[in-house]
């Protein structure tokens, strides 16, 4: 889960880190929560990607889908690795009162089971990462729409994506917009 992890991690960042500028317009904010005081006049505020994706339902969820469905697909190809182990084991036992050719035809029969099992596993593993980059791809789009809202007729430039660690070696705790941005995002998910 590391991977998914790290991906969505990466995704959430770029989408924070994304510079924005914005065509300024009389238009009222559809963002749930309103800046403070001390943040209006501010043209770049940061959020806490960390914070954002422990406390961000949609990556919580997803990630919770994926979860399960490859602790699902894992099991399932345990089991079927075990069946493949269980007909070695026997056609071993068997060995000795079989002829040459049923000796090789039995050999070719468990080859191919285990290139199609083989098979199996990297092609579920190619569907897993095609619906984990579906599920980043939903995850970024929602973090950036409700960005594009939340500034709309603000005075906000950019908005830096902070994590430790990271690229940014400090920020001002004044400027930082996680706590109404994971509010909004998740307000959102209700509606």
């Amino acid at each position: 889960m590391n991977r998914i992890s790290i991906l969505l991690h990466s995704l959430c960042i770029l989408a924070v880190a994304v510079l924005y500028y914005l065509h300024f317009s009389k238009s009222s904010s559809n963002a749930s929560a309103d800046l403070p005081n001390h943040q209006k006049n501010q043209a770049i505020l940061y959020l806490n990607t960390d914070s954002l994706l422990i406390s961000y339902t949609l990556f919580q969820e997803s990630k919770k889908q994926l979860e399960d469905k490859q602790a699902k697909l894992e099991a399932d190809m345990q089991g079927k690795a075990q069946m493949l182990e269980k007909e070695v084991m026997q056609f071993q036992q068997q060995y000795g009162g079989m002829t040459q050719s049923q000796v090789d035809e039995r050999k070719e029969q468990l080859g191919k089971k285990e290139q199609d099992l083989m098979a199996l596993r990297e092609q579920l593993a190619n569907e897993l990462m095609e619906e984990e980059q579906t599920l980043n791809k939903n995850i970024y789009d929602s973090i950036q729409g409700y960005l594009k809202r939340f500034t709309s007729g603000k005075n906000i430039q950019f908005i830096m994506g902070y994590s430790p660690g990271g690229s940014v070696l400090f920020a001002n705790d004044s400027l930082d917009i996680t706590r109404q941005v994971i509010e909004g995002l998740n307000n959102d998910l209700k509606r």
